[in-house]
């Protein structure tokens, strides 16, 4: 339980001071570009990693 938490914890630090270290770059950077690689890179490993792609579809049990 400890462990996720922590893996996300240091994802999501990762991806501030990347943010933060583009925007302070002297030359500009795709910000944009940056924000959907951090949000695809989670969804990619997943599906690479095994997770099914349809897994948010929430299919109903018949209760006979």
């Amino acid at each position: 339980m400890l462990k996720p938490f922590l893996i996300s914890l240091l994802y999501l630090i990762s991806c501030a001071l990347a943010l933060f270290q583009a925007s302070r770059e002297s030359t500009p950077q795709p910000i944009g570009l940056l924000i959907v690689a951090m949000v695809m890179t989670p969804v990619l490993v997943s599906i690479i990693a095994g997770l099914p792609v349809n897994c948010m579809s929430f299919q109903s049990k018949q209760i006979d």
